[in-house]
């Protein structure tokens, strides 16, 4: 079943004595009540730990102290799965069970609508079960696009066609899906909204190996996957490779 809409939230947490508190109140408590609302498809989530920090660049934008992603992936009725998924983190907030609010920032948390799925040749499974698929981590891109609609349409052909299925033949990815944020589409936006244009873009691409083998591997092949300077209108905010995290294995910043 192809999600209907996805949501992504990047977090920074700011105490670095909360990390395992962090992971504890989201393995135990607000992933398994997310997991269990009807509208819920699919979730994870993934930690950037201080080596997969360092072994890709990313701008040094708000993303650049990011150490947690997570991915919901919602079904239809999208509206009803919207407003079950929203209304349980008020409540959560006012039962006080979000103690996150006080030492985590978070500086993208938005809906995103899925364009496409891709699966590695050596993959057997289709596109809607690759997030299903055991992985050691994920690759992730995010971009902001242009204001000129008709390049970041050259661009988008370039990712289908070029720069997605080279990726795909680095070590480890098993498939990848892309997303476009919803503000992106004139129809979904509420009226009187000033949002709108091309908007964000999220690639992730998912491993079957260390995410470490995986980022030489890119770097090595870093003139298959680049733009051409023709088509390069996007700015770049956040690239990185993360880790599954692994239930109650969270030391991974005590140790740095």
């Amino acid at each position: 079943m192809k999600p209907a809409l996805a949501y992504f939230s990047f977090a920074e947490i700011t105490d670095r004595t909360k990390h395992h508190e962090f992971n504890e109140y989201h393995q135990l408590d607000h992933r398994p009540e997310n997991l269990a609302l009807p509208g819920v498809i699919f979730g994870e989530r993934w930690v950037r730990t201080p080596d997969c920090a360092q072994a890709l660049p990313t701008a040094a934008t708000d993303f650049a102290s990011v150490h947690y992603m997570t991915m919901y992936w919602l079904r239809e009725p999208v509206e009803t799965s919207r407003l079950e998924w929203m209304d349980f983190g008020t409540t959560a907030t006012h039962l006080g069970r979000r103690p996150d609010l006080n030492w985590a920032t978070r500086p993208l948390v938005a809906p995103f609508v899925p364009l496409k799925g891709y699966v590695n040749r050596r993959v057997l499974v289709s596109e809607e079960a690759l997030p299903f698929r055991p992985t050691r981590g994920i690759f992730v891109t995010v971009t902001k696009l242009g204001d000129n609609l008709g390049a970041s349409e050259r661009l988008a052909r370039w990712y289908d066609r070029v720069r997605v299925p080279n990726i795909l033949e680095c070590r480890g990815v098993a498939g990848a899906w892309t997303f476009v944020s919803e503000d992106a589409y004139p129809a979904r936006r509420s009226p009187g909204s000033s949002a709108g244009g091309p908007g964000i873009r999220v690639h992730v691409y998912f491993l079957d190996q260390d995410p470490l083998l995986f980022a030489e591997d890119l770097l090595a092949r870093r003139n298959t996957w680049e733009p051409p300077e023709e088509i390069d209108v996007e700015t770049p905010l956040f690239t990185s490779v993360l880790r599954t995290i692994v239930p109650w294995e969270w030391d991974w910043f005590d140790r740095s």
